[in-house]
């Protein structure tokens, strides 16, 4: 038997590559992605960490994650990650005989590769890395058009823009047969961004991050329900009574926003972003619109006002373009009033592109607020 040894740092920020075992031709991260998610998010609950970056490809995944103080466990929490997914598929891999012997699924190898983060910049070497590993497998044309990554929610915190991800690359070992990094595109200049919580690294290579704090709190992005509505209506209320970045000019009810939003028969899609504290903190829909051309959908986005460049927009929006392409919409429609700047930023950061400005509706008190159509292609 080898004798693999790990490196243990109380505390730790770590990049892992976890690999499935039948690599060839085996979408089955993808295909079992929400099962995957709600692995990671179970065993975030169980045993804290924050994840850093993350990318989920058919047949392999890479993660990033920090410890909390003191605690050097990552096996355990890739273990139970593994162990929650396998749980939550149907029994149908190939086998071998030691594995049914054993009593073992056949979906992961039985180990990882790991690599603890030195500094700053090795932290930001390897997040390129992640977000750049759909390029470099050649499944997808850029990091923005996977949505199966925390690239979106980089973007929405400044780091990246939306179109990175070009140049040439570098090898270097992440734990497959051949890993790339590109030297130019995927660095990141992390003193762009700062974390609330400080990066842990071990004290002799830890360095400071100079700017303005942004939440780096856990998002999940999960569909709307009924029990969700009290939540979503609170949210969107306190933006109508700021007002001048909805078109709704009074509060809604509690009958209003299912209607708008969770049952009634224009929804299409309704998701809503969960913080740690199991708080919304936004919710993105899709809703049928007469008006617009055969095969498109029109989208609406909500996000709290404490919690602006939190990266719940970028993570709803990767979220319901996934949903927009299973039901085979061919695109996007968003109508953002021309005064609201954040909104019409938030949807170009996104792809859309403008294709109508046109006179809008007389609002209270006289006030008329012209209108810009955006459209994301699927």
């Amino acid at each position: 038997m080898s004798n693999y040894r790990r490196y243990f740092v109380p505390g730790g920020s770590y990049f892992f590559t976890i690999n499935l075992l039948e690599r060839r031709n085996n979408p089955l991260l993808t295909t079992h992605i929400d099962a995957l998610r709600d692995a990671v998010r179970r065993t975030k609950a169980d045993r804290p960490f924050r994840i850093d970056g993350w990318v989920v490809l058919p047949e392999h995944m890479h993660l990033m994650m920090t410890l909390s103080p003191g605690d050097t466990d990552f096996s355990n929490r890739i273990k139970s990650i593994k162990m929650r997914f396998n749980y939550a598929i149907p029994p149908t891999e190939r086998r071998s005989d030691v594995r049914v012997e054993n009593g073992e699924r056949g979906i992961w190898q039985r180990r990882f590769r790991e690599h603890a983060i030195r500094d700053e910049r090795d932290f930001e070497r390897h997040l390129g890395y992640v977000h750049f590993n759909p390029v470099k497998h050649g499944d997808a044309a850029s990091a923005r058009d996977w949505p199966y990554s925390t690239f979106h929610q980089w973007v929405e915190r400044g780091v990246y823009p939306l179109d990175w991800a070009s140049g040439d690359t570098a090898e270097f070992d992440a734990g497959e047969q051949r890993c790339t990094c590109s030297e130019r595109s995927p660095a990141v200049p992390l003193r762009s961004v700062a974390l609330v919580e400080p990066l842990r690294v071990p004290p002799y290579a830890a360095t400071k991050l100079h700017a303005k704090k942004v939440s780096m709190t856990s998002l999940s992005i999960n569909p709307a329900v009924d029990a969700d509505t009290e939540g979503m209506r609170s949210l969107l209320n306190e933006i109508i009574r700021v007002g001048g970045t909805t078109a709704f000019t009074s509060e809604l009810s509690i009958d209003e926003m299912r209607d708008w939003f969770i049952s009634g028969e224009n929804v299409v899609s309704c998701l809503v972003g969960v913080d740690s504290n199991g708080a919304i903190v936004g919710f993105q829909s899709l809703s049928k619109c007469g008006s617009l051309p055969a095969g498109w959908v029109d989208i609406a986005t909500f996000a709290s006002r404490s919690r602006h460049k939190s990266g719940v927009g970028s993570a709803l929006f990767a979220r319901t373009r996934e949903a927009a392409s299973k039901l085979r919409f061919s695109a996007i429609n968003a109508t953002i009033r021309v005064v609201n700047e954040g909104g019409l930023a938030y949807y170009s950061r996104m792809g859309f592109e403008t294709y109508l400005v046109e006179d809008g509706d007389p609002q209270a008190q006289g006030r008329v607020f012209n209108r810009v159509h955006k459209r994301f292609s699927l």
